[in-house]
């Protein structure tokens, strides 16, 4: 719950520092970029394969560090279920005496409990290394949004560059937004990409479809 609330008021806070900026600097509007219906595939194909690179280098970075460690635990966890299973089967041998029973009914809960702890932990390892490949992933998008990889300056007719020459402070606003929300997209892996790509041809073709059956 105040997870939420948290996102809510950050929410808030990007919105009303939105409008105060529009009616500081009094943006100018953009033009979108006329030939975006031709040129969409290309050019988010190309930031897929760069997607796809940060991936295959992020997998090699990550997995040898992190690998090991799941493993271990991936094995404690199998162990401790096996153990459990076996103690369990123990229990209903026919023949045993009374007492040996009780005494195998007793040690069950801790052997749950042993086996439950040790899933929780291999869950937990494999959970802060999707943490960390989430925040390398946006630091490298970043670092290669920074270097002149741009998604949102495909939208404007001309660039961003040209079409704000005279108006330095939104420039600079917009490549910074530009930054982060390239960052974002190819640090979301390349499968969101190529959806994307997926969705526009599809939307391309049921709409040229229409129009020849008009």
């Amino acid at each position: 719950m105040k997870m939420q609330l948290d996102v809510r008021w950050g929410v808030l806070l990007v919105i009303v520092a939105a409008v105060i900026v529009a009616m500081k600097f009094g943006p100018h509007e953009l033009q979108l970029n006329p030939d975006i219906s031709k040129q969409f595939v290309s050019f988010f194909t190309e930031l897929t394969a760069i997607a796809l690179f940060v991936e295959r280098a992020l997998e090699v970075l990550v997995t040898p560090w992190r690998e090991k460690g799941a493993q271990t635990k991936d094995v404690a966890a199998t162990a401790a279920q096996s153990a459990l299973k076996a103690h369990l089967d123990q229990t209903k041998v026919a023949g045993l005496a009374p007492e040996a029973v009780v005494a195998l009914a007793a040690k069950v809960p801790e052997l749950q409990q042993q086996a439950l702890q040790f899933t929780q932990d291999l869950a937990e390892y494999r959970a802060e290394t999707q943490r960390i490949a989430f925040v390398a992933a946006l630091a490298i998008g970043i670092a290669v949004s920074l270097i002149g990889f741009r998604a949102l300056d495909f939208f404007v007719q001309g660039g961003a560059q040209t079409s704000l020459a005279s108006h330095p402070h939104q420039l600079v606003l917009f490549q910074a937004m530009d930054v982060v929300l390239t960052g974002a997209v190819i640090s979301g892996g390349a499968d969101g990409l190529h959806q994307m790509v997926t969705i526009f041809t599809n939307f391309a073709d049921s709409t040229k479809d229409k129009t020849k059956g008009n």
